[in-house]
């Protein structure tokens, strides 16, 4: 993963006015650099039937989505720093919850 290309995508996502542009952004994002680290992980850490793995990945998905949605709106400015990790830490809380 090229953490500038992420780095530029989250910009794009928090400071486009363009409604489209944003939900095109968002799908870059999680189809091409959260989707693989959620999946590497829940195959990784749940052996479990694959309702399971079905459920945490939908958990991350609504988690990151929400986070992501808030990055325009924060007034303190809070940004994630890195992508890959901030997807994976998510990933391996919700694989602990269940």
């Amino acid at each position: 993963m090229n953490m500038g290309q992420t780095e530029n995508l989250l910009r794009l996502f928090a400071q486009s006015p363009d409604a489209s542009e944003q939900e095109c952004v968002l799908s870059t994002l999680l189809t091409d650099y959260a989707e693989p680290v959620i999946s590497k992980i829940i195959s990784y850490k749940i052996h479990a039937a694959s309702d399971t793995g079905e459920e945490i990945y939908s958990e991350v998905m609504i988690q990151l989505v929400g986070r992501l949605q808030r990055l325009g709106t924060e007034e303190n400015g809070r940004v994630i720093d890195n992508f890959n990790s901030y997807v994976a830490v998510t990933t391996y809380n919700a694989c602990d919850r269940f």
